[in-house]
């Protein structure tokens, strides 16, 4: 009998190794479905930030045709300056891409103006508490209008003044208020 016991003992000891070993196994495969889900979290956010991103560059560049600037402006300097403007401000660059595209729209600006009022466009946002789409179709509509859409922000422009002139009176009130 004793050899008996010493063979139940044997079989409850490697019983147990055998259950101790499938617990660290599953605990693997728990670790592992747990990282395979946060990645593929990462990547389906990546993808959808990529493709907010190029919604925004497609409406840049939608604008600058329908305005028949697409000779005069480089969406490349523009997509490059809105990369510079991340760094220093809270708006992502695809925010400030789509807000050149409403400014192009409204205002038809020439590749210089873009550059010379997205800065105080972000700025009058940032300020104001506004986003920053809000904040250019209220500047889009000041610079390609007789109308001032930012009166009522203490902005106060010739409206009846030609484009390029209206375009330096609202940037200098622009950063003067709140650059």
């Amino acid at each position: 009998m004793p050899a008996r016991d010493s063979v139940y003992i044997d079989v409850i000891a490697d019983t147990k190794k055998a259950v101790a070993n499938m617990a660290k196994f599953a605990a693997g495969v728990a670790a592992a479905v747990v990282a395979l889900k946060a990645v593929t979290k990462a990547v389906g956010e990546m993808v959808n930030a990529y493709g907010i991103q190029e919604r925004a560059e497609m409406k840049l560049a939608a604008a600058i045709k329908a305005t028949g600037r697409e000779g005069t402006i480089s969406t490349l300097a523009l997509k490059e300056l809105a990369s510079e403007l991340q760094q220093v401000t809270t708006f992502g660059d695809e925010v400030t891409l789509s807000a050149m595209a409403m400014l192009q729209q409204l205002g038809d600006l020439n590749e210089k103006g873009l550059k010379q009022v997205t800065p105080a466009v972000q700025d009058f946002a940032a300020a104001m508490d506004v986003d920053l789409q809000t904040a250019a179709t209220l500047v889009g509509k000041t610079l390609g209008s007789s109308t001032n859409a930012l009166s009522r922000y203490g902005i106060q422009i010739d409206a009846t003044a030609p484009k390029s002139e209206k375009l330096a009176q609202l940037t200098e009130e622009l950063n003067k208020k709140f650059g």
